[in-house]
């Protein structure tokens, strides 16, 4: 729905591009832009509400590390269990829970 009310350059709004669907089948939309951009982006959806977000770069690895570095380390997290009053009281046996991580 958003890539209707995109432009000509497929631009929502700015530095929210609706022409990864023309790339990557199946996706909505991807914050563009230097990472002061993109974390003023995100911020912004923060002050608005939302919590969680599913991130994923194009090309995938290239654009994870570009992210790691510049933008993450900036970015304010919580932890939505704990924001949400969900915290178990032990840890879950689950891979998540305790899962060997890499």
């Amino acid at each position: 729905m958003l890539r209707e009310e995109a432009d000509n350059q497929h631009y929502v709004e700015p530095h929210l591009w609706t022409g990864i669907g023309l790339a990557r089948s199946g996706c909505g939309a991807a914050i563009v832009g230097d990472p002061d951009q993109v974390l003023a982006k995100l911020e912004r959806y923060m002050e608005m509400g939302i919590r969680s977000f599913i991130l994923s770069g194009y090309p995938h690895q290239q654009e994870c590390e570009l992210f790691a570095k510049h933008v993450l380390p900036r970015l304010k997290t919580v932890s939505l269990p704990e924001v949400l009053g969900r915290r178990p009281h032990k840890t879950p046996n689950s891979p998540l829970g305790n899962g060997v991580r890499k």
